[in-house]
């Protein structure tokens, strides 16, 4: 017998037909994602992300984990400035693998990145850093001109080290624990004096010898004027400039001499028989007419002369400036010159007449200037004798009456060893003059003997 079937049978099939087919079908699509899963679990879970080194606005960074299509599509590839450590990694687009280099992917990103994204711990510093600093100082002021400043150019040097040179202020690394020498260039301008001693401060405010806490070392020692710097320290080390007082300009004095006659008109002479002298405290400046001379300004300078026979010196100097420099004359015998001013001051002399004496020959008179010459002076112990005048005898014979003429006295009788002789005949013996009138008496007599002979 035929099995019946139930009429609804053949409408029930289909429908579980397509049932079993989505069944297979979901079946086959988890195999897919689940061998697609697996797939990307075996390229690890994290292969569509990277961790990145984050820049902060402090220089700083944070350690942070995003997609590698967030790297482009969130800017990481351009933060702060680019910034950010990225490391290389490869990404797909659109089916098609790529490649991205990295970020600051360089030694000191990389030991960023491998530090967490931390600093590591800096190297140790082997230099420091010296600034150098010129000031100048102008009575109780502080010169800030930097054309001034800039006259000297300041130099640390060290044999073999690398120096720092150059004007106010001059800084440069410099090598730590080595001795550099501190100088200044030129040595000298005019008008400033050098400073003898450099001073040095650790920047600041700390000064010589005081080591931080982790170390007691000294932060820069000072030998004379080389200083050693503490590695990773800086130090300002200062060189001070006095400016001078201008120092006074001297005064220009010329001394002149003149002459004249009495009647005030000009005489030709030599004037080299004059020495013109201008004295001031502590200093004495002799001049030849028409000399110039520098004189302390503001000192009183009196003014003189040498005197020569024949002449009447002047007493008054008459003073004048070269110049309109505003000199004002206050005394005749003295000067005062300002700075600058140049002066000259004229002493004027008087010749005086040559008068002829009684011998005819132009012997001049005496006077205070030409006394008397006596050719033959007495010795000091041989006074001259006093003239005496012997009165003439009378000598009468037979009546005859003659007078012989007075006569000067004779010369003194000397007596050597028992001889006695006259003194010496003068040299007018042949005139009569200087005889012994003794010798008139005899002359006398003999005439009058002759005379009486005669008229026997």
């Amino acid at each position: 017998m035929n099995r019946t079937e139930h009429p609804s049978g053949p409408r029930l099939k289909r429908p579980l037909a397509l049932l079993a087919a989505a069944a297979m079908t979901a079946a086959v699509a988890l195999v897919a994602m689940a061998g697609t899963a697996s797939a990307k679990d075996d390229n690890g879970e994290d292969s569509k992300k990277v961790t990145i080194c984050h820049a902060t606005e402090g220089g700083h960074y944070n350690q942070i984990t995003v997609s590698k299509n967030a790297v482009f599509s969130a800017g990481h590839d351009q933060h702060q400035e680019h910034r950010d450590i990225i490391p290389p990694f490869d990404y797909i687009v659109q089916k098609a693998q790529n490649h991205f280099n990295g970020l600051n992917w360089d030694e000191s990103g990389r030991a960023i990145y491998d530090n967490a994204c931390k600093d590591p711990k800096p190297p140790e510093p082997t230099t420091g850093t010296l600034t150098l600093i010129k000031k100048v100082l102008d009575g109780e002021t502080w010169i800030t001109d930097p054309a001034v400043i800039a006259l000297w150019t300041l130099t640390a040097s060290s044999e073999g080290q690398p120096s720092v040179s150059g004007t106010s202020p001059a800084s440069g690394t410099v090598t730590a624990g080595v001795a550099y020498q501190l100088s200044e260039s030129p040595g000298s301008i005019d008008g400033y004096e050098n400073g003898s001693q450099w001073s040095c401060v650790v920047d600041g405010g700390r000064g010589e010898s005081k080591g931080d806490d982790e170390d007691t070392a000294p932060d820069f020692m000072m030998n004379g004027n080389s200083v050693t710097i503490k590695k990773g320290k800086s130090v300002t080390c200062t060189i001070t400039n006095i400016k001078r007082d201008a120092e006074p300009q001297p005064g220009h004095l010329t001394l002149v001499k003149k002459v004249v006659d009495e009647s005030d008109n000009p005489v030709d002479e030599s004037l080299t028989q004059w020495t013109l002298v201008a004295a001031s405290e502590g200093e004495q400046l002799q001049f030849a007419s028409g000399d110039t001379k520098n004189v302390v300004a503001g000192a009183a300078y009196g003014l003189s002369e040498n005197s020569v026979s024949g002449y009447t010196n002047g007493t008054a100097w008459d003073c004048a400036a070269t110049d309109d420099s505003g000199f004002e004359q206050r005394s005749e015998t003295s000067v005062v010159l300002a700075e600058g001013q140049h002066v000259t001051c004229t002493i004027t002399n008087i010749k005086k007449k040559q008068q002829t004496g009684g011998d005819g020959g132009g012997t001049p008179p005496p006077s205070d200037n030409n006394p008397p010459v006596d050719n033959n002076p007495p010795a000091e112990n041989n006074p001259p004798a006093p003239q005496v005048v012997t009165p003439a005898p009378v000598i009468e014979v037979e009546g005859v009456h003659a007078e012989v003429p007075p006569v000067s006295a004779a010369k003194p009788v000397v007596d050597v060893a028992g001889v006695s002789q006259s003194g010496a005949p003068s040299a007018n013996a042949h005139t009569g003059q200087g005889q012994s009138p003794w010798m008139y008496v005899l002359f006398g007599v003999g005439a009058l003997l002759m005379l009486g002979a005669v008229r026997a």
